[in-house]
């Protein structure tokens, strides 16, 4: 990436760091010292070194193939992976998926239509701004945490998500 490539990456990740920071007054830190409190800051942390790995490998699994297949590919195996556990962790999961077989169907389709559209995207430029683009879902999960389950602190969200939102404007024209 270019320099504002690089600037826009960290225009992202400063503004979801700023997302996070619930009270100026608490610190500009709080946010980093939850890592060391809050068992999920640690998890989260754990996933975000994972998926730093997986984009690189998913880059490597398009580029060896098409971003539909591997799409397809990636989903059944991630299916195939959790038979096991919800075999293993409910008797009745036949039962729940059937019940509710109204509600998984619409979230099953938005979930292939996002993985196959990141695919498509890392197929087309680099890695590190699909994925720094794909962060900004912080920002529409700011916005609906406000409206449908009243979080407080939206001055703060708003601005992480503008300077994000800055990020991936010059990640584009750049």
């Amino acid at each position: 990436p270019g320099l504002a490539g690089k600037l826009g990456v960290l225009l992202i990740a400063v503004g979801a760091y700023v997302l996070n920071v619930q009270k100026i007054g608490e610190g500009l830190f709080k946010p980093l010292g939850a890592l060391f409190s809050e068992q999920g800051a640690r998890l989260m942390l754990v996933v975000a070194f994972i998926w730093s790995i997986t984009a690189n490998v998913d880059k490597i699994g398009v580029v060896n193939s098409s971003p539909l297949f591997y799409a397809t590919i990636v989903m059944a195996a991630v299916a195939l992976g959790l038979t096991p556990v919800m075999h293993f962790r409910s008797e009745d999961y036949r039962k729940q998926i059937s019940g509710n077989l109204r509600g998984l169907l619409p979230i099953g389709f938005f979930m292939a239509l996002g993985v196959a559209s990141q695919m498509t995207a890392i197929s087309l430029t680099l890695t590190a701004y699909v994925i720094s683009i794909k962060r900004t879902s912080i920002l529409i999960g700011s916005v609906y945490g406000f409206i449908f389950f009243s979080e407080k602190n939206i001055k703060a969200r708003l601005t992480g998500a503008l300077i994000m939102v800055c990020g991936v404007i010059l990640i584009s024209l750049f």
